[in-house]
Formats: structure tokens, sequence, C-alpha cells
């Protein structure tokens, strides 16, 4: 049976990833403020906000695909199995 629950382990371990890859680039801009524009609410966005939420949008990409990858290789392991006679009844049809 498939479990389509999201392990909490590696949602943690992705979030800190994600973290460690952000931190890193807000110190390589602390005090060093470039690039500020302000936003309608009047709130600032800088250089490193931008970079920032470009990592984070492409590690999430990343993990999404990933995902997919998943699913597509299921399915053609269930296509296969079918092909040669051998029932998948037991895989649970919504995950598929």
């Amino acid at each position: 049976m498939l479990d389509n629950k999201i392990n909490s382990q590696d949602f943690i371990n992705f979030c800190n990833e994600t973290l460690d890859i952000s931190g890193k680039i807000a110190l390589a801009h602390f005090r060093d403020i470039r690039d500020l524009t302000i936003k309608v609410d009047e709130s600032p966005v800088t250089l490193a906000d931008k970079q920032i939420e470009q990592v984070i949008r492409r590690e999430i990409e990343k993990s999404i695909q990933s995902i997919i990858l998943s699913v597509k290789s299921l399915k053609s392991l269930i296509m296969n199995l079918n092909i040669h006679g051998i029932s998948t009844q037991l895989m649970e049809p919504e995950v598929l």
C-alpha cells in the first residue's frame, strides 16, 4: 500500500536545506543593501530578498518534479506489470 502523505522528516530536511541556502544569501548581502525597491504596501525589497525567493521557488519546483517523476515511474511499472499479466489490483487507484 502506498502512503501518499508527506513524510514529516523529509519535509523538515527540505525546509532546513532551503533555509541553509537562503541564510548564505542573506549573510552575503548583510549590511550591503543594493537594488532596493519599494512595494505598493511601502515595504522594502532588496536584491537578497529577490535571490532568496528565487532559491525557495527553485527548491520547491525541484521537489515537485521529483514527486512527478516518482508517480510517472510508478505508473510505468504498473503498466508493465499488467502487460505481463501480473495483477496490480491491490494498489490504491486514487494514488495512481
